[in-house]
């Protein structure tokens, strides 16, 4: 359907169709952005929409001109370039805010929940997200949307987290943690110790409306609610018995004994314990869901920061049992090597993990990105692992496929001691580490 637009002694002309997609009426204001200008050609963004043209006048990117349906005809849009001043004095009486202007440029309505979610979107600097995304997002706020549920959605699209029901359920009870009502003003001095904990208390207070002390109080809360310190105080109850043999772990001098069963994963721990030593009635979908909390609370425990010898910044997880953390069951660490490697592209990005079973012993896993080369191997400690790892690479490599990345599985090779003690020593013994209980 051909566009004209007139004015000034200026053309533009289409073939694309236009009012397919954008409701026009005659004697309608609009605006348009240049998005691109060549020798012939003018790429317009009317309403969300691109409407390329032909065109014999100037025009500049990024410029944005007022346009009026002229008329509409069969097979034909015609517009009139509206002179700058009056221009002014036909959109100022209504003026439209931030929020309602990116709604109209997307062509969305400006429902309560719409510009609700644009204000946010405009807040968090993404007011340049696809219409496409923007649509999407506008399904999910309902009737009555909350704040916490924009929150969430923004924060899934921050993350390129999949917009579905439950990411966004999760999203969602996570951040009615932090966007709820109930503190009290603690854990202030646990947050500023941090490094950065007052950046970070500063940071949440915009985003969730409140004070520092607030914000302080709900993580001291999370913490204490979910349990995520209870490796570490079974390690110093422990510790504390060993040097005193006389007194009872778990109860530290000068200190009552702590009530048990005051946190969801010592009931997560206790139901599953008692599950299996009793045999207790539960519902195979309890157990695997009381598996899966748990393994989730394990895991806001499991990274550390660490700074390596050559300087490299290590991210880093492992459990903490009692010994040497060379005998703990399960390590992981991501880092950059800046040198670069001996791959196809520079700088080297590496994924470690050790882990431990019975039957296989320990295992460690090195998956090295060069570019858009992934490479995998595994390294055990004797020849019967070493065979089973090999029989499953064709399966490997099936599980893999769709990634972004070229694959290489490495046949498994047999761990010497002296390498394992230069691995643990380069990679799980770093110089300097930093613990926190949540990292999210």
């Amino acid at each position: 359907m051909p566009i004209q637009v007139t004015g000034n002694s200026s053309f533009l002309w289409s073939t694309q169709p236009a009012t397919g997609v954008i409701r026009l009426q005659a004697g309608e204001t609009v605006r348009a952005f240049v998005r691109n200008v060549t020798d012939q050609e003018v790429l317009l963004l009317i309403r969300g929409q691109q409407i390329q043209a032909r065109t014999d006048t100037r025009l500049q990117p990024g410029q944005q001109v007022t346009l009026r349906v002229q008329e509409l005809l069969e097979g034909r849009v015609v517009f009139q370039v509206i002179q700058e001043e009056t221009a002014q004095g036909q959109i100022g009486a209504t003026r439209s805010t931030p929020a309602e202007a990116l709604l109209a440029r997307q062509g969305l309505q400006a429902t309560p929940g719409n510009l609700l979610l644009a204000q946010a979107l405009l807040d968090s600097g993404k007011g340049d997200i696809p219409r496409e995304q923007l649509l999407l997002l506008s399904r999910f706020m309902g009737t009555d949307p909350s704040p916490t549920r924009v929150l969430a959605l923004i924060q899934l699209v921050s993350k390129g987290l999949p917009l579905t029901n439950s990411p966004l359920a999760a999203m969602e009870s996570f951040t009615e943690v932090f966007a709820g009502k109930n503190s009290q003003n603690t854990g202030l001095a646990l947050l500023a110790s941090l490094p950065g904990g007052g950046e970070l208390a500063e940071g949440l207070s915009v985003v969730f409306g409140e004070g520092s002390k607030q914000i302080a109080a709900k993580l001291a809360q999370v913490q204490e609610k979910l349990g995520i310190r209870h490796e570490a105080l079974l390690r110093e109850s422990m510790e504390t018995l060993l040097k005193n043999p006389g007194r009872s772990a778990g109860a530290p001098e000068g200190s009552q004994a702590v009530a048990k069963n005051t946190t969801v994963k010592e009931l997560l721990l206790n139901l599953l314990n008692t599950a299996q030593a009793l045999e207790i009635n539960q519902s195979p979908e309890n157990l695997q869901a009381a598996r899966t909390l748990l393994q989730v609370l394990t895991g806001l425990q499991l990274l550390h920061l660490g700074q390596g010898e050559q300087g490299q910044l290590y991210l880093m997880g492992w459990l903490q049992w009692p010994g040497g953390l060379e005998e703990n069951p399960f390590f992981l660490s991501f880092f950059q090597d800046e040198q670069g490697g001996r791959g196809p592209g520079e700088p080297s990005r590496q994924v470690m993990l050790k882990t431990f079973t019975p039957r296989l012993g320990s295992i460690l896993a090195d998956m090295r990105f060069f570019g858009r080369h992934l490479t995998i191997q595994v390294a055990v400690e004797n020849a019967t692992a070493q065979k089973a790892f090999n029989r499953y690479t064709a399966q490997l490599l099936t599980m893999m496929e769709g990634l972004p990345w070229q694959v290489q599985v490495l046949p498994c090779r047999l761990m010497e001691e002296k390498k394992t003690g230069q691995w643990l020593r380069e990679y799980v013994e770093p110089v300097t580490s930093q613990r926190l209980d949540v990292r999210l």
